[in-house]
């Protein structure tokens, strides 16, 4: 596969990019809330599971979600 869009990153660069946890990238692409990975990770016995995404996938994601805690408005406690 030729990169035409810049830099690899694994789960740990994508997670890093976006400020969160690679657990919790992991749980956002398990329940389709990220991007599915660029380069798919291979379950076989010659090679490892990893995953990759391109730099700017992941960017164009970040730079359309909302930051922590913004799930809507606030309701007041009653």
């Amino acid at each position: 596969m030729t990169d035409l869009e810049g830099e690899w990153v694994d789960v740990a660069g994508a997670a890093a990019i976006c400020g969160i946890k690679p657990s919790t990238w992991r749980t956002y692409v398990d329940r389709g809330q990220a991007p599915a990975p660029d380069d798919p990770d291979t379950d076989t016995v010659q090679q490892r599971r990893r995953p990759r995404w391109r730099r700017a996938t992941v960017e164009r994601w970040h730079a359309g979600r909302p930051g922590p805690g913004r799930h809507g408005p606030r309701r007041a406690r009653s």
